[in-house]
Parts: structure tokens; sequence; C-alpha cells
């Protein structure tokens, strides 16, 4: 099933107790671990699992039966290893299990395979979103938003709406040119202070630069800002002039001159880096992030 048909489970209270999510866009998965656990009434326990012993572990303490009428709880296991065919899974009775895994290695009835919004699925979370702010698109900028966001996931578009209302924080109505100028702005800022950073060398300005940054924008926003800026920079050293503009807006000379002075390894090596966080973001929280981007911007420097 798709996360559409799960959601006509959870409408319909036909929810199971074992699911298999999976997919990239882990904002989404996180949204839905967190509707099956409103629905229920239960509390939620997350746990990052790199082995299958992990999982037997957890697996095992999905099957204890609460205590004394203590309710349910729903159980979401983020795989950071992708586990074999032959993984035992036993379904739990009271709790909800569900296990979260990028590519979908395992067979089961329960799984969730996580599809990208559709254009209409896209313009009802951005109404949505504008109305939880007392905001309104103008239909301009609405249709520009739709385009902009066409075939990407869900932490990208959450993303991309939260950066627009910070910079149309005290207006009402967004215009086309409020939206383009939110992203082009976004990236001139974080470019701008990331490169100086990297190249300073200093210490006590790289924190002081990385906690001014966190002031004015979210962790996830930011992890994912700063991946767009290198991906077109490593599409820069990867791709012809031509074949690069038709992917991406920007100047694809700037874009190399950057990549060959990181090396095209580093940058690489960044955005895998920048990866792993965001799922870290996604599926855990932002707590102690701060101190984890810090450390490796710390080791992108030498």
């Amino acid at each position: 099933m798709n996360q559409r048909e799960l959601k006509q489970q959870i409408r319909q209270g036909s929810i199971k107790n074992l699911y298999i999510f999976c997919g990239q866009d882990f904002l989404l998965k996180k949204i839905y671990v967190s509707r099956i656990a409103k629905a229920k009434g239960f509390d939620i326990e997350r746990f990052v699992l790199s082995s299958e012993e992990e999982f037997e572990e957890v697996n095992l303490k999905a099957l204890s039966n609460t205590l004394f009428n203590r309710k349910g709880m729903v159980i979401h296991c983020t795989f950071q290893f992708i586990p074999s065919k032959q993984l035992k899974i036993k379904e739990p009775k009271t709790n909800i299990l569900i296990l979260d895994l990028e590519k979908c290695s395992i067979s089961h009835k329960n799984l969730v395979k996580f599809e990208k919004p559709t254009p209409k699925e896209i313009e009802e979370f951005l109404l949505f979103k504008a109305r939880s702010e007392g905001k309104s698109f103008h239909p301009k900028a609405l249709d520009e938003l739709k385009e902009m966001l066409k075939d990407k996931e869900t932490s990208a578009i959450e993303n991309t709406v939260n950066l627009l209302f910070l910079y149309t924080q005290d207006k009402k109505m967004v215009s086309v040119e409020d939206v383009k100028e939110s992203v082009f702005e976004s990236s001139k800022f974080l470019t701008k202070d990331l490169f100086k950073i990297l190249n300073s060398g200093n210490m006590d300005e790289l924190s002081a630069k990385i906690d001014t940054i966190f002031k004015n924008i979210p962790i996830p926003l930011f992890i994912h800002i700063l991946s767009d800026s290198f991906s077109k920079m490593y599409a820069s050293c990867a791709l012809s002039e031509e074949s690069f503009g038709s992917l991406f807006k920007g100047y694809f000379s700037s874009s190399k001159k950057l990549c060959e002075s990181f090396g095209k390894e580093k940058v690489k090596k960044i955005l895998a880096d920048l990866y792993e966080i965001d799922k870290l973001t996604k599926g855990s929280g932002t707590e102690h992030l701060e101190s984890m981007i810090k450390a490796k911007i710390v080791q992108w420097m030498d």
C-alpha cells in the first residue's frame, strides 16, 4: 500500500499492529507514525538500529504486554542497515511496531511504500500551511510554488515553505516576488556564510556563525539548503554546463570554481554527511544536532 491507503486505514480505525515503512521521505514517515499514535492514543518510543541483533531486542520489547492497564506504545524503529529477507519479525498484540527502511528489502502484507505527493496534495499542503500561519497566497505565487515543488519529497516541500514564511513574516499575502526572493536570498545567505566559515579556520568564529544561523532558521531547513548548495557544486564537477543549466538554477562557473576548490571527493563526502544528518533530523528529532553539525563542519575544514 501507499500512504494514501494507510491514511484510509487510520480514518477507518483499522490500524494494524505491525507496519513496514519504506522510502526516503523521512518526514512523511514520521508524520504517519504520529498520526497512528494519535489515533490510538499511544505514546511513541523511537529506536535507531544498526544491526538485526538490536532489532531482535526491540521486537521483544514490542511483544511485552502493557502492565497495570497502561496504554500501548508505538515503537518506531529506524534501520540504519539493510536487513536480510530472512529477518524474523514477530507482530505485537497490544503495541504497534513500525519498521522504518529506506529500501523495500522485506516483503510483508502491511508494507507501506511512501510516494512523492501529487500536485493536488502539494497544493492542499501549501494552503493548509498558509492558513495555519494566518497567510494566503496570490494565485501566481501558488502556481510558482507548485511548479517549483513538483516531484519533491515532503521534507523539501515543508522546508521551502518554512523558509518562505520566515521571509514574509510581516506579510499576510505572499506574492510571486516573495517566492522568488526567498529562494534566492536563502541560497546567497548560506553559501556566503558557509564558505567564510570553512575558509576561516577560526574555531570561535565557526561556533559563533553557526549559533547565529540556528537562531534565524530551523536545523532541518539549514540542512536542506546546505544539501542543495553542495548538490549543485558536485553536479558542476560531474556535468557539462548545458546539462547543469537544464537541472539547476544558478551560475555554473561559480559552482564549478567552488567544487574545484573543495575537491570533488570532499564535496561528495560532505553530501553523504548531510544525508545522514538529515535522516537523524527526520527520524529522531533535532536534539544534540547542533553539536554534531559543528563537529562535522570542523572535519570539513581539514
